[in-house]
C-alpha cells in the first residue's frame, strides 16, 4: 500500500495532448484516450481523470436550472415506468443538451426512482 501511495506519475506533453484531444471530442474518444494512455503507461484510469481535472477539461460541479416542465416531463415518465423513464429522458436531454446522469438525480432528489 505505501509503495502505491508513492508512485509518480509524471505526464508528458505527448500524454497531455493525447487526454486533451480526447476530451475536446467527448464520448467515445473521451474514453478512447484515457484508455490509450493507460495502454502506453500502465498506470489506472483514476490517474487520467485527475490530470484532466488538472487540466480544467471537465465541468466539475455544473449548476443545472430545473423547470417546471422538465420537472412534469420527468414525473410523467416515472408515471408511465420502464421505457416512459427512458423516453421522458431521452427527451429532455435532446431538449437541453444535459449528460443522462443529471436527470436519474433529480429523480432521485425527488424520490421517483423505483
Amino acid at each position: 500500500m505505501e509503495r502505491y501511495k508513492q508512485a509518480r506519475y509524471v505526464w508528458t506533453e505527448e500524454l497531455s495532448r493525447i487526454l486533451r484531444e480526447g476530451y475536446t471530442k467527448g464520448g467515445e474518444e473521451q474514453l478512447s484516450a484515457v484508455e490509450k494512455i493507460q495502454r502506453l503507461t500502465g498506470w489506472p484510469k483514476h490517474v487520467c481523470y485527475k490530470q484532466a481535472g488538472s487540466l480544467r477539461l471537465t465541468q466539475q460541479h455544473m449548476q443545472y436550472n430545473w423547470t417546471a416542465e422538465l420537472d412534469a416531463i420527468l414525473a410523467e415518465g416515472y408515471r408511465e415506468g420502464g421505457r416512459g423513464k427512458i423516453a421522458a429522458i431521452r427527451r429532455m436531454q435532446a431538449q437541453t443538451g444535459w449528460p443522462r446522469y443529471v436527470f436519474w438525480n433529480r429523480a432521485r432528489k425527488l424520490q421517483r426512482h423505483v
